[in-house]
């Protein structure tokens, strides 16, 4: 009953499917850095394996949304925070920062972002009224 009542909430099924999502993609990129290949190539493999697993988890899990021909606006998002991504890895490596605790850090900023995109831009809810 308890997790009955989180379940229903969208932000908390965010939250559970986005941290399932970064676990997995925070461990493909820690074991690609692991094996010595470039950060920027490391981060383009995990968030390659984030769309896949993402936008049906995301689709029918979060935002009850089955409609397949979305993938093209999620795309989008996760370009939009690629490049993020790409640009504070690239940030806290002029800062000397280690590649592990860069992602870790990425990770935070990368998830709100992708949030916000997902729900005001890929699966809004569309006022049936105005159509």
């Amino acid at each position: 009953m308890f997790f009955l009542k989180f379940y229903k909430n969208q932000l908390f099924r965010y939250v559970f499917v986005a941290g399932t999502n970064v676990i997995l993609g925070y461990g493909i990129f820690a074991f690609l850095i692991f094996l010595k290949l470039h950060y920027i190539l490391a981060i383009t493999v995990s968030t390659i394996f984030g769309i896949l697993f993402g936008f049906k988890a995301f689709s029918n899990l979060v935002f009850n949304n089955k409609n397949n021909l979305l993938i093209f606006r999620y795309l989008i998002v996760w370009a939009v925070v690629y490049f993020l991504n790409i640009t504070g890895l690239t940030a806290l490596n002029y800062l000397e920062i280690n590649n592990y605790v860069a992602g870790f850090i990425m990770l935070f900023p990368s998830a709100a972002l992708g949030f916000l995109l997902n729900k005001k831009f890929v699966f809004k809810k569309v006022n049936q009224d105005k159509i």
